[in-house]
């Protein structure tokens, strides 16, 4: 990848992969301007801050195996 631009559009089709809520919290973490805090997201997506910490763990896993597809 060459340049910000291209990682982030790879980026962004990775996270387009990830199932509905997992994408919803990836968006809100990794693509908003500014990003989101774990806390930040949970309140906005109305769910416990403990599942939003554990999906993003298994968010960076998933995006780790797509983004090595890549």
């Amino acid at each position: 990848l060459e340049s910000p631009h291209q990682m982030a559009a790879v980026l962004e089709a990775a996270i387009e992969e990830l199932p509905g809520t997992q994408r919803d919290i990836a968006r809100l973490a990794f693509l908003a301007d500014p990003a989101l805090n774990g806390p930040e997201i949970a309140a906005q997506l109305g769910l416990a801050p403990g599942t939003v910490r554990n999906n993003l763990t298994k968010i960076r896993a998933a995006l780790r195996e797509l983004l090595q597809e890549e």
